[in-house]
Formats: structure tokens, sequence, C-alpha cells
């Protein structure tokens, strides 16, 4: 099934219900072996759809007061709206990142290490590197918002990503926030 968007011509605006049937992360869940290759296609993946999602927005004409992240799938949008907040709102860093972050809420689903996506860094630092001259933001400010307090290397977690720029942060039972936590 696909959701069609208003006003946008025949094609252009279908989004597909089952993004995520077959993903990367789904895949391995399911215990199937993937390559570094198939990991970097789901990190560009997520960094395309959080900051081209954003974008294709605005361009649209939709003004978005609140974005909520279901899990931390849609976590590089945040980096767009900063971008965006620094251009054309004239913020300096400071101030987009609290900016962003008080209208981001986030919403866990599967508070279990599977459900969870990390990506080493060796795989994600060359798109944060080509990103970082177009949104301003340094790659390793990324890199350090998507690690847990006093980690260092390793891989980043687009749950902890997707925390840390939310302001309100819930998850869909009391149980899932107490495993969760």
């Amino acid at each position: 099934p696909a959701v069609r968007l208003p006003g946008v011509r025949d094609g252009a605006g279908v989004v597909l219900a089952g993004l995520h049937r077959g993903c990367v992360w789904q895949r391995r869940r399911r215990g199937l072996r993937l390559g570094p290759l198939a990991f970097t296609l789901a990190a560009l993946v997520l960094v395309l759809l959080g900051v081209g999602g954003v974008r294709a927005l605005r361009k649209l004409g939709v003004a978005v007061d609140t974005y909520h992240f279901n899990e931390g799938h849609a976590a590089f949008l945040s980096l767009a709206r900063m971008e965006h907040l620094m251009k054309a709102g004239g913020l300096d860093f400071n101030t987009a990142f609290e900016v962003a972050s008080r209208t981001n809420v986030f919403t866990t689903h599967t508070p279990v290490p599977a459900g969870n996506e990390t990506f080493r860094l060796d795989l994600l630092e060359p798109h944060l590197r080509a990103l970082e001259p177009h949104l301003g933001i340094p790659k390793d400010q990324v890199l350090s918002w998507g690690r847990f307090p006093g980690q260092s290397g390793g891989e980043l977690s687009m749950t902890v990503l997707g925390l840390s720029f939310a302001h309100r942060a819930n998850a869909v039972s009391a149980l899932h926030g107490k495993v969760a936590r």
C-alpha cells in the first residue's frame, strides 16, 4: 500500500508504506549476514530520508512546528532543521540546536538492541563528511550526539541521536518505557 500526497502529480507523491519491509536492520534482526556495503547503503538512506525529507516538506510549503520520531530512523532530520535555522533563520549553532531539539518528540517502539539501528563510524563518516559543508554541522559533533555518554569510537546509535534531539520522549507502553530506561 502507498500514501498519496494531495496536490502532487501522480507518481511523484507516492510514499511507500512498506519502507521497512526488507530493510537492512530487519534482515539483521532475522539473523541474515550482511556486508559493509549493505550497512553503508542503509546509513545513506537514513541520512537522505532525514535531511531530504525536511527539505522536501519545506519545498512543498508544508510548515511543521513539531517533528515526531518513531524510533531513531528519522533522527537525521534534525540536522536539516538546524541547517535551515542557521541559514534562513540566522541563528547561531547552539541556538539552532536548542530550537530544533525543543520541537522534537521521540517515541520508542522496540526497546531491545535488535530494534535500534547502529552504524559503524567508518561506514557513516564519509556521508557526514560530505554533508558537513552544506549543513554547517561538524561531522564529529553529529557523531558525539549519536553516542552514549562516555563512549568513544565504535558505532553511532540512531536511538541516541534521536534522543539527543528530542525535548520529550515516550514509549508505546509502560513496559517499553521501563525496558528502554
